[in-house]
């Protein structure tokens, strides 16, 4: 429980700096000061500036409204997807069975991060193109969960009285199996949502991401490496918050998983 709180804490702080950066933020993200380029931190700029001389804090903390939201969304659409095909796979088997797991093989058979490269410079930079191409890739993971945890309960006693008390398929798959097969999922769905945060900075520092100007971490680490000698603070807040991040969510999955297993 104490790394479930503690996550939650450090994801609600994140929540909340999103959700009030424009408050929160000293500068505007993307005001620029070009007599006050690469500057250390200050009274005036307590993370200093970058070479556009915009303030650092202000970007960090916009970059939230982007990285989060985009991850979260990522990672919704994608498991809302493979929890209904794999509900629709272990129930019913056979046909739908194989149609959706033999699908699944398909697209695990390409590297991951590859596919999801190679969808994303093919759809464009931008936050819309890295949702679709989660979407299509990792709604798998979702499906062969469920599907292996719809196997296990609906074997079960009281699945079966439903089933002999003549309940349909969309009575008992809502409000029996779904509420017991949702756990790994969710356990899941908070180590995604840190592989999409760390896969989004990485596209936007590798120029397929979102498009600077936006203020976003994996774009400003980006800015900040042509300094990386000369002016080293400026990689470390945006690469800090990743990792906070990281860390906030891990724990949050980690707590989850502990909680179920009681």
């Amino acid at each position: 429980m104490t790394k479930l709180r503690v996550g939650v804490g450090v994801v609600a702080i994140f929540v909340l700096v999103a959700v009030f950066a424009p408050l929160l933020a000293p500068y505007g993200p993307n005001s620029q000061n070009l007599l006050n380029r690469l500057a250390g931190p200050s009274p005036a700029h307590l993370l200093g500036t970058d070479a556009a001389g915009r303030d650092v804090l202000s970007r960090l903390f916009y970059g939230a409204r982007v990285d989060l939201p985009v991850a979260l969304i990522a990672v919704a659409i994608p498991a809302l997807l493979g929890t209904c095909l794999g509900l629709l796979a272990g129930w019913y088997g056979r046909f739908v069975q194989s149609a959706v797991m033999r699908t699944a093989d398909l697209v695990l058979a390409f590297p991951v991060y590859v596919l999801v490269l190679a969808l994303v410079a093919a759809l464009g930079p931008g936050a819309r193109s890295i949702i679709i191409a989660t979407a299509l890739v990792d709604w798998v993971i979702y499906a062969r969960l469920v599907r292996a945890e719809v196997l296990q309960v609906k074997g079960r006693d009281y699945i079966a009285a439903a089933r002999a008390g003549g309940l349909p398929a969309r009575r008992i798959l809502p409000r029996h199996i779904l509420p017991n097969v949702l756990a790994q999922p969710l356990v899941y769905m908070m180590s995604d949502v840190v592989i999409l945060i760390l896969a989004l900075s990485s596209l936007s520092f590798l120029g397929v991401g979102v498009p600077p100007p936006t203020a976003e971490w994996g774009v400003m680490i980006a800015e900040a490496e042509p300094f990386l000698r000369v002016r080293p603070w400026l990689i470390l807040p945006p690469g800090l918050t990743i990792v906070l991040a990281g860390i906030g969510f891990s724990m949050v999955g980690d707590g989850l998983a502990d909680r179920y297993r009681r």
